[in-house]
């Protein structure tokens, strides 16, 4: 699995860690609706070679490949964050170029596509005044 050029460069950047301010998005949910700051980032996931266990991006997509396997959904996918509630935002390797999805834990049969890339994600990301 290749990552997208532009989440590797976010990576390079700012490797993981908590965003300063309360950095929240935006999107439209599958019927239309336009949610504003629909929720938070509270913590981006690093590109680690440290052991299991250490929290980075493979340990969250193991987690998160578990959460999906019951709704069939667990292929092709990349933990690269989460919100405040242990959430998981994620790359959905499947589409090109891939998109950003959420895994609410409490409603894993709607699983709501944040934006229909990694840029088009950190576009929509602001502080919540």
């Amino acid at each position: 699995m290749t990552l997208p050029v532009n989440y590797l460069y976010f990576l390079s950047l700012a490797n993981g860690g908590e965003p300063m301010l309360d950095c929240t998005f935006n999107y439209t949910t599958a019927f239309g609706e336009f949610v504003e700051d629909a929720d938070q980032v509270a913590e981006f996931f690093s590109l680690t070679t440290a052991p299991e266990g250490s929290g980075g991006i493979w340990d969250n997509t193991r987690l998160l490949l578990n959460a999906l396997e019951p709704v069939g959904k667990a292929e092709n996918v990349v933990c690269i964050a989460r919100n405040s509630d242990f959430d998981s935002l994620y790359l959905n390797m499947n589409t090109d170029p891939p998109s950003v999805c959420i895994l609410y834990h409490d409603f894993k049969e709607t699983i709501p596509k944040i934006a229909d890339s990694f840029e088009e994600f950190v576009a929509t990301l602001h502080y919540r005044r």
